[in-house]
C-alpha cells in the first residue's frame, strides 16, 4: 500500500507520519495487490484543540472513505480505521449475497475480513461523501 499523509493547518511531523503508516499498515492484509492500492490521509486541526482525519482508499475495485472529528488526533485515527474496516465487511456481506465471490472484488481478501456476525459492535450510520 503506498501512502500518502497531508497536513492542513499542521505540520506532518515524523511521529504523526509513523502512528498513521504503522495503523494502516494493519490492513494491508485485506488487499491482494498492495502496489495498486493508494492510501491518502489528510489531517486537520481547528482553533477548538479538534482534530480531524479524512482517510481515503484507493483500490482498483473499490474505494473506502471515512471522515473522523475528535479532540485528541491519534483517537480520530482509530475510529477512521474503525470505520473503514466496518464498510469493508459490509461490502462482504453484500457481494456475499448478491454475487458469486469468484468474480467480483479480485482486489480485496475477503478471508482476512471477519463478518459481521462475528463483530459486536453497535450499529453507526456511516456518511458518505460523493
Amino acid at each position: 500500500m503506498k501512502y500518502q499523509i497531508v497536513g492542513k493547518n499542521i505540520t506532518v511531523t515524523e511521529a504523526i507520519s509513523n502512528a498513521l503508516t504503522k495503523k494502516l499498515s494493519k490492513m494491508d492484509k485485506y488487499f491482494k495487490n498492495d502496489d495498486e492500492v493508494v492510501c491518502r490521509a489528510v489531517v486537520r486541526t481547528y482553533k477548538k484543540n479538534e482534530a480531524k482525519v479524512e482517510i481515503t482508499i484507493f483500490s482498483t475495485d473499490t474505494t473506502f472513505r471515512a471522515e473522523v472529528k475528535s479532540d485528541d488526533l491519534y483517537k480520530a485515527f482509530d475510529l477512521a480505521i474503525d470505520k473503514l474496516l466496518g464498510q469493508m465487511r459490509k461490502l462482504k456481506s453484500q457481494l456475499k449475497k448478491r454475487y458469486d465471490r469468484a468474480g467480483v472484488g479480485k482486489a480485496i481478501a475477503f478471508e482476512a475480513i471477519k463478518d459481521e456476525e462475528e463483530q459486536e459492535e453497535t450499529a453507526k450510520p456511516v456518511r458518505t461523501k460523493v
